[in-house]
């Protein structure tokens, strides 16, 4: 009888052990991407700001590299 009691026990232990593990894969999948005009929580804002940091980083590679090709031939 007190094996059936451990082996009960460690089902369990187990099943709680996959749950966490389930409901951790919901919570990390890709959510779709917030609305930044009305961003409420920090994982929002967070995510906006990443957002607004990539397209200002891609902006200025873009510029940099239109001004280097036109002055390319130009003598310092």
């Amino acid at each position: 009888m007190r094996s059936l009691t451990k082996t009960t026990a460690a089902i369990a232990c187990l099943s709680a052990i996959a749950c966490c593990f389930s409901m951790t894969e919901a919570v990390f999948a890709k959510d779709p991407q917030p609305n930044c005009q009305s961003a409420q929580t920090q994982l929002d804002l967070n995510i906006c700001a990443g957002l607004a940091a990539k397209a200002a980083d891609r902006n200025l590679n873009e510029t940099y590299q239109r001004l280097k090709n036109k002055y390319r031939n130009c003598s310092t």
